[in-house]
């Protein structure tokens, strides 16, 4: 059990994640989460590239920020917004939230396939952080829950990759409120993520509809048990 004090209102907030995610994630207590709790989280030798995807509004070191469908699976996203063309079924911008925090508001409106994701021309090595038990942490928040599967890939240049399956996650969370997820890396390499060379550490696919807000992404060398997904279950 561990406790997480917000300064927003100065609660606190218990969460015991037990072995099966599904019954966990319906127990979790949420309160709002801000910027300053993040950067009070954040460890000097956790920010460093390339563990640190996206934070405080912005995409972190070579990491770049793309939306995608069968008509461009990779269209660069531009300054504070985009979307995809022919036609323009998901859509991103960076704006800020009641809380304050800087955020990625994305939102598929369903039609073909639509993905938003991270990408790096350059490929990382994550085995070390892997090896350490590490996470793909993700501070989310779901504005309207999928109406498809969704698919939470970690690439590692086409074709190689490792998918897990995030709708039964995602639509177990209570909308509107945010909650920090770990999905350890072990769950992207036994999927096929050679987590030697990953290019794309979030991706997020879907054929239907959904919104979604992210807060912060990063590599986490270790978190918090209790935070933890299940993806056996």
């Amino acid at each position: 059990m561990r406790r997480f004090q917000y300064s927003e209102n100065k609660m606190i907030c218990e969460v015991n994640v037990k072995k099966n995610f599904y019954a966990c994630v319906a127990s979790l207590c949420l309160a709002p989460l801000t910027a300053a709790v993040i950067a009070n989280e954040d460890k000097p030798a956790q920010a460093e590239s390339p563990r640190l995807v996206f934070a405080a509004g912005e995409s972190r070191a070579d990491w770049k920020l793309y939306v995608g469908n069968p008509d461009d699976w990779m269209k660069p996203v531009r300054g504070v917004s985009g979307q995809t063309r022919s036609p323009s079924n998901v859509h991103v911008e960076i704006a800020e939230d009641a809380s304050g925090m800087q955020v990625v508001r994305a939102s598929w409106n369903g039609g073909p396939a639509g993905q938003v994701l991270w990408h790096n021309r350059s490929a990382q090595d994550f085995s070390a952080i892997a090896a350490a038990g590490g996470a793909l942490s993700l501070v989310v928040r779901v504005d309207e829950a999928p109406s498809e599967a969704v698919s939470l890939r970690m690439d590692c240049g086409y074709p190689c990759t490792g998918s897990f399956k995030f709708a039964n996650v995602l639509s177990a969370l209570p909308a509107g409120q945010w909650v920090r997820l770990g999905i350890p890396l072990s769950c992207f390499a036994d999927a096929g993520t050679h987590l030697k060379r990953v290019d794309t550490p979030v991706l997020f696919f879907t054929t239907g509809t959904m919104q979604l807000s992210i807060a912060d992404l990063r590599l986490e060398p270790q978190l918090p048990a209790e935070s933890l997904v299940n993806c056996a279950s």
